[in-house]
């Protein structure tokens, strides 16, 4: 049974949490479905807000902690690099990558018990473990 000396319909009661904090998070939940909403990702903010500017102005900075985000991407922002630039550089980075995998798939073996690839690096007969 409810105390006499609580209102049942003040969210403080049940959520045990302030009224302003409730109010922040009840706008939070109507603005999310924006399109251009996008969530704070400093490392204590949990904000967010919509960024009109969309991807014409991709660097979001957080009105409530000023941390910067990178609309278009929903990350950090990638300080020193346009987005143009980020794409480039992780484009080649991922073709790297690729080009390892495929590097390593013909140089190695996968030993038969272990399952652990393993490759012959000189002709004495060493094996060089590669861990996958």
């Amino acid at each position: 049974m409810a105390d006499d000396n609580t209102d049942e319909d003040d969210p403080q009661t049940f959520l045990g949490c302030g009224l302003p904090e409730y109010d922040r998070n009840v706008l939070l939940s109507c603005i999310r479905g924006d399109p251009n909403f996008t969530n704070c990702l400093g490392p204590e903010c949990g904000g967010g807000q919509i960024h009109e500017d969309s991807d014409d102005q991709p660097i979001m900075t957080c009105g409530a902690c000023g941390f910067k985000t990178c609309f278009t991407h929903k990350m950090p922002w990638h300080t020193g690099l346009t987005c143009n630039q980020y794409n480039t550089r992780e484009r080649e980075r991922l073709q790297q990558e690729e080009a390892s995998l495929q590097l390593m798939e013909k140089a190695t073996k996968q030993c038969p018990q272990c399952q652990v690839d393993l490759a012959s690096m000189n002709s004495a007969g060493s094996v060089l473990l590669i861990m996958s």
